[in-house]
């Protein structure tokens, strides 16, 4: 018995350890293998993604000049998280506005972006001929915590979450819960130049539509399971006899939990015979739980000790939003936890 506790204990250790970690999407192969070269664009990708976000920019095509908002941004933004490095006066950077077209083209690939006349940012100032570009007055850092990148003939082609943090500036991985939320997706391409501090400049970037969800919910049934959901769900009250039953604000998306007799091998089999329109995976987790991807679908079972049943939660949602709904999918099966009925 007090073997049987012990291991209980450890296992359920074990498991919380898993779900409080840090809130963050999963890395890619290719971002695992690249930490070096992710730590070298890391300056450039955060100050595109708070200038994309903050001047409300959403598209660059390819090589295009950027529009003067999000030139003089993304030039703030490098100053301020030390990718492009100036002697600060008083709190401040000031330049010329031929040394500001300098730098600026340091960080785009267009041929010749235009400089900066007289700025529209409240953060910079023409003084005497100088541009003066406060480096305080930041209360959130913006930032991108790339998730996946790959190679094109010409660059590199990066993925990422883009986050805001509140009072404070960390990498995500070590940013309090409480203090970071998740703001949209951006991809971006890089192409390699000698002369910016990070070995690339920014040729084009994309960004989704914004994340609707502000934090998540903590669900809990004493004894059986517990999870987290995006506070965009609501209960719905639909699906008959499920245990959880939760839409989307806006109705686009529906999550379920559901008790299924059987193993998950059997349900493995169910799934795999399924006739489905998209190629879903379907895969046994390291962790023991078995778990389905789909261009608009997710699913996860996990086995009840010793009394014959699985636990399977379900989320469905719009295929245009799958990046957004894929990020609280990592969330949810993070914090999603079965307690065994078998311990006595």
């Amino acid at each position: 018995m007090k073997k049987r506790l012990f291991l209980f204990i450890v296992m359920m250790t074990l498991l919380t350890a898993s779900a409080s970690a840090a809130p963050a999407r999963e890395l890619s192969f290719a971002a695992q293998q690249s930490a070096d070269l992710i730590r070298e664009i890391q300056p450039l990708a955060d100050a595109v993604a708070a200038a994309a976000w903050d001047s409300g920019i959403l598209r660059l095509s390819e090589d295009e000049a950027p529009e003067g908002a999000l030139l003089e941004r993304l030039l703030l933004q490098a100053l301020r998280n030390g990718l492009l490095s100036y002697a600060d006066d008083d709190g401040a950077v000031a330049l010329s506005p031929e040394e500001a077209a300098g730098a600026a083209r340091r960080l785009f690939t267009a041929p010749d972006p235009a400089g900066i006349g007289l700025p529209a940012n409240g953060s910079i100032t023409l003084r005497d001929g100088m541009l003066r570009f406060s480096l305080s007055g930041q209360d959130d850092y913006v930032g991108a915590h790339i998730h996946d990148l790959s190679l094109f003939e010409e660059g590199l082609l990066i993925s990422a979450d883009i986050y805001i943090l509140s009072g404070i500036r960390a990498a995500v991985f070590d940013a309090p819960e409480d203090s970071l939320r998740w703001l949209s997706h951006i991809e971006m391409k890089l192409k390699p130049r000698s002369d910016s501090p990070s070995g690339f400049a920014l040729s084009s970037f994309s960004v989704s539509p914004a994340y609707q969800a502000k934090g998540f919910v903590l669900h809990e049934e004493k004894d059986l399971y517990e999870l987290r959901y995006p506070d965009t769900f609501v209960s719905s009250g639909k699906a008959s006899g499920a245990m959880l039953d939760l839409a989307s604000a806006d109705g686009t998306a529906q999550m379920t939990l559901t008790g299924v007799p059987g193993t998950l091998e059997s349900i493995r089999n169910e799934w795999l015979g399924e006739d489905r329109t998209d190629e879903a995976a379907v895969q046994m987790r390291e962790d023991g739980r078995l778990e389905l991807k789909g261009h608009d679908e997710m699913r996860i079972a996990v086995s009840q000790d010793g009394v014959g049943n699985c636990l399977v939660l379900i989320m469905t949602y719009p295929k245009d939003r799958a990046l957004e709904y894929s990020l609280y999918w990592s969330f949810i099966v993070n914090s999603f936890i079965v307690y065994s009925n078998s311990v006595g």
